[in-house]
């Protein structure tokens, strides 16, 4: 017989990976911003430096240009996988431990499937956080070719 008790559990449960999910929308907007406002840094000072460019240094700043579309590319591509389970509707004629058991098996399936894609939402957004190091120390590589 399904209690209280279990059913708020299993939708705290729920509520648990729906506040996961938020941080991980909020994640992706901070990495989205960094990856731009960098991006736009990096073609801003190779405009300047044009006339200075080695083929070294070309390729360097090819290398940091690809690290920020990837980085880009896969932030994107993480916050749109977004197939998530929603709870079924109640139906009016159940009894109230039926009810219950129905609804927990529904929060059950639900969590388990949100976190299956938060978790792929995460490992993505850790690959871009890794493009964009590389990209910032392509760039660090870069000015210090140029300064000396």
């Amino acid at each position: 017989m399904a209690t209280e008790r279990q059913y708020a559990f299993f939708k705290f449960l729920y509520e648990e990976e729906n506040a996961r999910e938020n941080t991980i929308n909020q994640y992706a907007k901070t990495l989205l911003s960094l990856i731009t406002f960098y991006s736009g840094f990096v073609i801003f000072v190779a405009d300047k430096m044009l006339a200075t460019i080695t083929l070294p240094m070309k390729v360097i700043f090819a290398t940091t240009l690809a690290s920020m579309l990837a980085a880009f590319a896969t932030t994107v591509w993480g916050t749109r996988m977004a197939d998530f389970e929603g709870v079924c509707d109640p139906e009016d004629d159940e009894s109230e431990n039926l009810f219950l058991r129905k609804r927990i098996a529904d929060f059950t399936v639900a969590t388990t499937r949100n976190s299956g894609i938060n978790n792929k939402r995460v490992k993505a957004l850790l690959v871009a956080s890794y493009f964009l190091a590389a990209g910032i120390l392509s760039h660090a590589v870069f000015f210090m070719i140029a300064l000396f």
